[in-house]
């Protein structure tokens, strides 16, 4: 148990290996976890990561690991954030009651699989920047759900305007919400395999 951390409960950088299982992670004073480098099989799995004031886990540049069955909650900032060219699968987690974005991707390139997301005070799913999505599959998402094209703005309370229930929302580059995706996003280098039951 890892219990208020000054910092992020747990950093890693550029490890050989690292598997971390059955652990929590909470009250710290900034994320749960951060992983960053070429951190190589590395996996998380049935963790829970409760009210970290930052996100509950950032993953970014270097990083794929496996992201499995973990839940995390109440985190100040987003649930799950994947920037700056991170990857991995986040597989069957759940993602609930983040103060910001549930799971937010942002120049990155995960797989996205049958996670439920919800109860949040923001978007449940944000994929924005240079992003290339393997796939997007099966995710609940209780709140709402947008997706926007290669360098479309990512101002949180503009899309969640953009999109009060319903079908998913696509914002093109200039920030204009339509349904289904525009050119822009065709055009753009985010590919979706599958984006299905992203919003309950």
């Amino acid at each position: 148990h890892i219990l208020r951390s000054a910092k992020v409960g747990l950093a890693a950088r550029g490890v050989a290996a690292l598997a971390v299982s059955r652990c929590s992670l909470s009250h710290g004073a900034a994320s749960g976890a951060a992983l960053q480098g070429r951190c190589e099989r590395t996996e998380l799995r049935d963790n829970t990561f409760l009210h970290n004031v930052g996100s509950g886990l950032q993953l970014s540049s270097g990083v794929n690991p496996l992201v499995v069955g973990n839940t995390f909650e109440s985190s100040g900032g987003c649930g799950v954030l994947v920037f700056d060219g991170g990857r991995g699968t986040l597989r069957g987690n759940r993602v609930l009651r983040s103060g910001g974005v549930g799971v937010k991707i942002d120049c990155a390139s995960p797989l996205v699989e049958a996670n439920r997301i919800g109860e949040g005070k923001d978007v449940g799913l944000l994929v924005s920047g240079l992003a290339a999505v393997e796939s997007i599959e099966t995710a609940e998402a209780t709140g709402q759900c947008v997706v926007a094209a290669a360098g479309a703005p990512c101002d949180a309370q503009t899309q969640a305007a953009a999109d009060k229930g319903g079908e998913p929302k696509f914002a093109d580059a200039t920030g204009h919400a339509s349904t289904p995706a525009s050119p822009a996003m065709s055009s753009a280098t985010l590919a979706m395999k599958s984006l299905s039951s992203v919003v309950a």
